[in-house]
C-alpha cells in the first residue's frame, strides 16, 4: 500500500499541532525521518508555496533498512562457570548478599597461610582451571566469601 501526502498538509498539520505561525525554512530527510525546520523568532507571515526540498523526492522512505539507528549492543553478562562443582554452603556475607561457597575455591584457601596475594592466585587459578576468564572483581568475590566463610569457624561437611 502507498500512501501519499503533501508537503503542505504535513506542514500544515505540525502548525495545528504546535501552534506555529512563523516561516518554514526547509523539509529534509534524514534517515527514516521527514525534517521540518520553521524559522525562530515571533510569528512571520509565511509563504503559501513549501519551500526547496532538500532530499531526493524519487527516493522512497525506508523505515529501518539501511541507514536506520544503529542496534544497541545486547550486554553479555560476566558469569562464572561453576557447574560440576559441589557447593558446601549457601551464606549471607558481611555485604548482605547471599554467596555460595564451592569446594575447589574452599580447599585452595582452608588450613593454609597464604598472603592475600598467593591467595589471590589460587582462586584465580582454581576459576580459570573451570574455563573461566575472571576479571578481578569476580575473583575477589570468591576470596572474600571463603575467607568469610573459614573465618567464621565452619568447616567442610
Amino acid at each position: 500500500m502507498v500512501v501519499r501526502r503533501s508537503i503542505s498538509d504535513l506542514e500544515q498539520e505540525i502548525r495545528r499541532k504546535h501552534d506555529l505561525k512563523s516561516k518554514l525554512l526547509e523539509v529534509s530527510i534524514e534517515k527514516d525521518a521527514v525534517i521540518f525546520t520553521f524559522a525562530k523568532g515571533g510569528p512571520e507571515p509565511f509563504d503559501a508555496s513549501p519551500p526547496a526540498f532538500s532530499g531526493k523526492a524519487s527516493e522512497p522512505l525506508r523505515a529501518g533498512i539501511g541507514g536506520g539507528r544503529r542496534r544497541r549492543k545486547r550486554r553479555v553478562r560476566n558469569r562464572v562457570k561453576t557447574k560440576g562443582w559441589d557447593v558446601l554452603a549457601k551464606m549471607v556475607n558481611t555485604r548482605g548478599q547471599t554467596c555460595t561457597i564451592y569446594r575447589p575455591v574452599f580447599d585452595a584457601l582452608a588450613g593454609k597461610k597464604l598472603s592475600r596475594k598467593d591467595a589471590y592466585a589460587a582462586v584465580k587459578a582454581v576459576l580459570v582451571s573451570n574455563g573461566n576468564d575472571p576479571n578481578p572483581s569476580s575473583v575477589e568475590y570468591f576470596l572474600e566469601n571463603t575467607n568469610e566463610y573459614i573465618a567464621r569457624g565452619e568447616r567442610s561437611p
